[in-house]
């Protein structure tokens, strides 16, 4: 039942992607801030999305290079470009050789929107979610690494886009860089997923890799509000049962904290 399941969510998340833009809201991300005024992400103002099916993976390694569909994974890349069978079938997923090649890169061009080379703007490039460890590059320029699946990257780039000018955005994936196994667990096999024989330098099952989340630019005016965190402190004993009103030790005022970039 569960992999009947999993199938028709990859097959409508495939679905959702092939008409170059996401139908489907639940695929996308939301911005930390910003509008975003059509699916195809080409607005004149607020953020501007580069997810779709307008990128190309390749590795020099396994002599390819294929279409591409963020947010996605590898793997499903090349099973819909005919690269590879379908991983769920008999032993398919054994064959890591193609998708296990350690210099693949995902890229893609754009042009930039007005708004995010404004004068008194700053354009800050979001990534959302990325499993396994790459380098991300804007022409040609290395912005950072990221490293963990599970957290929000974001980087200033507002002296590398020009005016009417198109831009090239690359993530290289690298084995050699560290991610401490921050990556969904299950991705690597699970009691209903493939059993993986491709490991990271901690010995954690990888399998496939990915741009998993929304990929956005954003233009800034001054300041970036990224996460807003509340911290409630109980001034008793650690409880053990539940505590009720006028019958227990009480709280410390709560304070707030803000992470700006």
């Amino acid at each position: 039942m569960v992999s009947w399941v999993v199938a028709a969510a990859l097959l409508c998340a495939v679905d959702a992607l092939t008409d170059g833009s996401l139908s489907d809201p639940g695929l996308r991300n939301i911005p930390v801030i910003g509008d975003v005024s059509s699916t195809s992400g080409e607005s004149t103002s607020g953020a501007q999305y580069l997810d779709g099916i307008s990128w190309t993976a390749s590795s020099a390694t396994a002599g390819l290079s294929i279409p591409a569909r963020v947010p996605g994974d590898l793997i499903s890349d090349l099973q819909l470009a005919g690269k590879i069978g379908d991983p769920y079938f008999e032993n398919n997923f054994l064959d890591a050789s193609t998708w296990n090649q350690p210099d693949w890169v995902y890229s893609r061009k754009f042009i930039p929107n007005s708004d995010l080379i404004s004068a008194g703007n700053k354009a800050t490039l979001v990534l959302e979610s990325v499993k396994m460890g790459a380098m991300v590059m804007l022409n040609g320029v290395h912005l950072g690494n990221v490293t963990d699946q599970f957290v929000r990257y974001s980087f200033d780039v507002t002296g590398h886009l020009k005016p009417d000018s198109a831009a090239v955005l690359e993530l290289k994936f690298d084995s050699e860089i560290e991610t401490h196994g921050r990556f969904m667990p299950c991705t690597g096999g699970w009691d209903w997923a493939p059993w993986s024989h491709t490991w990271d330098q901690t010995g954690a099952p990888t399998f496939s890799k990915g741009i998993v989340g929304s990929v956005y630019l954003l233009p800034v005016m001054q300041m970036l509000l990224t996460a807003v965190t509340a911290h409630t402190f109980y001034l008793g004993q650690h409880a053990t049962v539940p505590l009720e009103d006028g019958h227990h030790s009480g709280f410390r005022e709560s304070s707030l904290q803000l992470q700006f970039c």
